[in-house]
């Protein structure tokens, strides 16, 4: 295929549009206030402030996802819980904005850095 041609069909590859987690990664205000509520609500009842779950609850830190590990399929659980697991939903009780910001801190303390 000539260069030109390549180039051209390039041009028109639609790329997917970055998630709201992905612009809230880069705010600090919006990291800090993910980090608190990961902390206040997350870690000081299942998920360790490090990462490693407490009991059961995973480690949401490493590179391993049970439900998918997409940002939709994470806010998914968030939002909805895990049904016969300790996993709440938090619809309702955090604002959708809020469970971003948590997602957004995760991606950025996780220690499997997405490419």
């Amino acid at each position: 295929m000539p260069w030109a041609a390549l180039a051209l069909a390039c041009a028109g590859a639609v790329r997917e549009p970055a998630s709201p987690a992905t612009a809230l990664a880069r705010d600090p205000q919006a990291l800090e206030r993910g980090r608190k509520l990961f902390t206040g609500t997350c870690a000081g009842y299942c998920h360790a402030a490090a990462g490693r779950g407490l009991g059961n609850a995973p480690d949401l830190l490493d590179c391993e996802w049970r439900h998918g590990d997409g940002d939709e399929q994470i806010l998914a659980v968030m939002r909805a819980g895990v049904p016969g697991t300790a996993m709440l939903g938090f619809a309702g009780r955090l604002p959708d904005e809020d469970l971003l910001r948590v997602l957004a801190y995760l991606r950025s303390a996780s220690r499997c850095k997405r490419g």
